[in-house]
């Protein structure tokens, strides 16, 4: 181990050490269950009430170890639990975990090699943000400083890490049908047999399908890299969450997977035989799909979905890569001509808000659809040089960790990595705390 690790992930900050290998406790599996129940219970109970339950069921575990098993829950709801006192539950959360964490002196730990980038957005929320606006600067910052601790914190070790996703999984099943009951979808048309017709891309409780793809797409990976539940019951959890992807109808989803696979494949060693004849299975499953998406445009998963990877595939063999990324491409071309048009210091140091925190370009208001293109126009070459050396340098140094140890953990940290570094190409999410978590893990 001390070979693979580097001085900059020495700890510069350490509280007393508190573990996370034991069993959850009683108090902890009564709210942790309350709250489930009220994020099941999402829109048919008056939010007021519903508020208030999920902070009353949040209070107990303040004085437990499992405090850090809300957060995914809060990943998938934090815009869905409502208000209270002028302040999100998600909000009243982490300050809740803040004070948990230091009053019960959890084993606090920051790394060197977290530093810069956490500097490089603080400068970018202190200088771009503040004049927007300071409350929500504040509490940008609060959010990426509540990952860090979740991280270095709590999801330190394979134990920890596994209870996280067991629960993050469990809760994604939840929130698809909070989406469903509450009619979250996008509405959008393609051509089917030259005519346009109109289709409803589910989004659980997110507010793009790619967003959804992404979390749901960690939720796979981390299911199966780490190995949650037993064989037979992760198998049909897995084909549950496919479908629950394929609603949303993501030609991006599809895409990523598909590479997740294969690094996950590579990376497990497990490019037998066997596997090879599962790959071919699972594509004659797909075509069979296929076949009956397209012979049954009404089926508002399976037709909507497989005509628009028709149609996604027809623009690719045009060459017509516009239409394939969704005009994606062309956005982030147009961004990328903006940043390369700025005065030197302003390609350097960047100081534009294109972020998710706001979204302002040149008075344009429309988004980049590209991380890269985003962080040059957000913290400059210099930021995005820090930000991307910190990345790529972590999922190095985890690969050799995990080429040494084979730990599931560091496992599910590359495939969660990777999800972040290719939907990083077509999505804006600087500033998003959900995004962070792949991020810096």
């Amino acid at each position: 181990m001390n070979s693979v690790a580097t001085m900059n992930e020495k700890s510069i900050i350490e509280g007393s050490s508190h573990e996370n290998n034991g069993k959850m406790s009683i108090i902890s599996k009564i709210c942790l269950s309350a709250i489930f129940v009220c994020a099941l219970l999402t829109g048919f109970v008056p939010q007021l009430y519903l508020s208030l339950f999920v902070i009353f069921a949040c209070v107990p575990m303040m004085g437990t170890k499992d405090i850090y098993l809300v957060y995914p829950i809060m990943l998938f709801y934090y815009a869905h639990f409502g208000m209270l006192f002028g302040l999100s539950v998600y909000r009243l959360f982490t300050f809740m975990f803040l004070i948990s964490v230091f009053i019960y002196n959890r084993n606090i730990k920051f790394k060197l090699n977290q530093l810069l980038p956490f500097a490089v957005f603080l400068f970018y929320c202190l200088i771009v943000i503040v004049p927007y606006n300071v409350r929500q600067s504040f509490f940008a910052i609060v959010d990426l400083f509540c990952i860090l601790v979740l991280i270095n914190t709590y999801l330190k070790d394979t134990s920890s890490v596994k209870k996280f996703f067991k629960i993050y999984v469990l809760i994604s099943l939840v929130a698809y049908v909070t989406g469903m009951n509450s009619e979250n979808v996008l509405e959008s048309s393609i051509q089917i047999n030259g005519k346009w017709v109109d289709i409803s891309r589910n989004l659980a409780t997110f507010e793009d399908p790619n967003y959804m793809g992404f979390f749901y797409t960690v939720g796979i990976f981390a299911m199966t890299s780490l190995r949650l539940f037993n064989p037979k019951v992760r198998v049909g959890l897995i084909a549950v969450l496919y479908y629950m992807i394929l609603s949303s109808i993501s030609f991006t989803a599809l895409v990523v997977n598909a590479l997740l696979w294969i690094l996950y494949f590579v990376l497990a060693k497990k490019l037998t035989l066997k596997v090879f004849l599962g790959f071919i299975g699972v594509a004659l499953v797909l075509y069979g799909l296929y076949l009956y998406g397209m012979n049954n445009p009404d089926s508002k998963v399976f037709g909507a979905f497989f005509y628009r990877i028709s149609e996604k595939t027809n623009s690719f063999v045009s060459d017509d890569l516009s239409d394939v990324t969704s005009g994606r491409l062309g956005l982030a071309a147009e961004h990328m001509n903006f940043f390369l048009n700025q005065p030197i210091y302003r390609m350097l140091v960047g100081l534009n808000a294109a972020s998710t925190l706001k979204t302002d370009l040149n008075g344009s208001g429309v988004a980049g659809h590209n991380e890269y293109v985003d962080m040059l126009l957000n913290i400059g070459i210099i930021g995005t040089v820090i930000m991307m050396s910190f990345i790529i340098s972590r999922c190095v140094n985890v690969y050799r960790r995990y080429a040494s140890y084979r730990d599931e953990k560091d496992a599910c940290i590359l495939l969660c990595k990777f999800a972040w570094l290719a939907y990083a190409t077509t999505l804006t999410v600087f500033g998003d705390f959900r995004f962070m978590l792949t991020f810096f893990i």
